[in-house]
Parts: structure tokens; sequence; C-alpha cells
């Protein structure tokens, strides 16, 4: 969660389930318009990843594991 750091203005919630949105909404709504939140969001913030993190080999590593554990048929990617 947070605002992206390259694009002012695009503030990202993803990854909550349903039954977070009312916590997630309050909490987006709090750090856009206050600048910050009744909680501590380091653990869920959108800057909380190290640079080799955002690149497209680890992503679709960590894509390919988390949907195997999860039981979700996986999208076999091009290596």
């Amino acid at each position: 969660m947070g605002e992206a750091h390259n694009i002012k203005g695009l503030w990202t919630a993803l990854g909550s389930w349903l039954t977070h949105a009312g916590g997630v909404g309050k909490t987006i709504a709090e750090w856009m318009t206050h600048g910050e939140t009744e909680w501590d969001m380091r653990q869920v913030h959108l800057h909380r990843f190290h640079d080799f993190q955002n690149t497209p080999t680890y992503l679709l590593r960590r894509a390919a594991r988390i949907t195997a554990k999860s039981g979700t048929p996986a999208i076999r990617a091009s290596r």
C-alpha cells in the first residue's frame, strides 16, 4: 500500500482481502488526506521492497512459487 514513488498521486492498495476492505479504505484515505495513518504501515508499505525484487526474473519466479503453494494453476512464463 502507498503512493508510487515515480508517479505522484498514484496510490495502491493491492493484495488485500475483501475482509480487510474497510480498514484498507480508511487507511488509504487517512494517508492521502493527512500524510499519516492511525496504524504503522511499514509491513505493507509499497516501498518496503528491494530493487532486485522489482526485476522481471524475480517477479516471474516469485509468482510461480506463490501460485504453486496456493493450488492455483500458474500461467507458464517464458524463460
